[in-house]
This record gives structure tokens, C-alpha cells and sequence, in this order.
């Protein structure tokens, strides 16, 4: 699915999800013919001088901006300091478009990620981000981590990240 982000949005005065939290963008979530529940899906977000370079105040929020909502579940998957980061969002989407918005602006915010919530139906999930060695950790619940028995070798995945080719031992 396709997600797009306009930015430029400025706000300090009408109904606002938080106060600590002086940014906002609305994004648009295309979504299907079909209204999905729980659905997990991608987010790029392209940081801006506002943001953390770490993008640990980035939050979402199930209402457009200046607007009351309740936050989304996310976890960064990827992310490069001051340049992106991949977002796996799980959410419930209308047939059509859907319109979320994400805030940020908030130099004291700690990490907002939600891993446990975003992958809830899933048992385990890998994002292969270590990038070297033998070992994978699992993302969910950290219970789940892999270690290779064979040989492993790592190569370039998706998104920037990496892969895992095993030797089938």
C-alpha cells in the first residue's frame, strides 16, 4: 500500500493530541477495496530538522492533525540517523484513504515504538538488522532469537537492511 506524507503543516492553537509535541503532518494511507483490521503495513518517513535524528519522538496518531486521537502501534524497522526510517504500522483501515498524523517536535520524548502491539498476531518476527555473526534476534518479544548452526552468510535485503542466506545445514 502506498503512504504518502505532506508536510508543512504548523499548528499551536486548535484541539491537539499532545502539547509536548510541536510538529505535525497528516499522511495519507491508501487503503484497499475492503476495510482490513490489524493491518500492517510500511511507512518512509524522510526526517526533518524537527525531529529527533534518531526519530525516537515520532508518534502517530489515528486522527488527522490538530484533532484528538489515540496513538498507533509502530516499530522502526531501518532508520539512518537524520536521513529515514522504515515504520511497520498496524492498523484498522477503511476501504479508500485514510488519513493518520504523525507528530514530532519533542526533544525530551523517549523511544515510542511498540513492537509487542504492532506484530500481536504474529508469533515471532526477524528484521535481520545486526547485519553480521551467527545470531538473529527476534523482534516481538526477544524471546525468539535465531543462531545459525551452519554457515551464515549476510547480504543486502530490502529497504537498506539486511538478509540472511543460509547454507541448509
Amino acid at each position: 500500500f502506498p503512504v504518502t506524507i505532506s508536510f508543512g503543516v504548523q499548528f499551536n492553537e486548535w484541539a491537539w493530541w499532545n502539547s509536548n509535541w510541536n510538529r505535525c503532518v497528516n499522511v495519507t494511507v491508501v487503503g484497499g477495496e475492503v476495510n482490513l483490521s490489524h493491518f500492517v503495513y510500511l511507512l518512509n518517513v524522510t526526517y526533518d530538522s524537527d525531529m529527533q535524528a534518531d526519530f525516537d519522538d515520532l508518534r502517530l496518531v489515528n486522527a488527522v492533525c490538530n484533532a484528538d486521537g489515540d496513538e498507533i502501534p509502530y516499530e522502526i524497522d531501518y532508520k539512518t540517523n537524520s536521513n529515514r526510517a522504515f515504520l511497520w504500522v498496524m492498523q484498522n483501515l477503511t476501504a479508500g484513504n485514510n488519513t493518520i498524523s504523525m507528530y514530532y517536535g519533542n526533544a525530551n520524548a523517549n523511544n515510542g515504538e511498540d513492537p509487542t502491539d504492532v506484530w500481536f498476531n504474529a508469533h515471532a518476527v526477524w528484521h535481520f538488522s545486526e547485519g553480521s555473526g551467527s545470531n538473529a534476534k527476534e523482534s516481538k518479544t526477544g524471546i525468539y532469537n535465531l543462531t545459525s548452526r551452519g554457515t551464515t552468510a549476510w547480504t543486502g535485503g530490502t529497504l537498506g537492511g539486511q538478509a540472511i542466506l543460509l547454507d541448509g545445514v
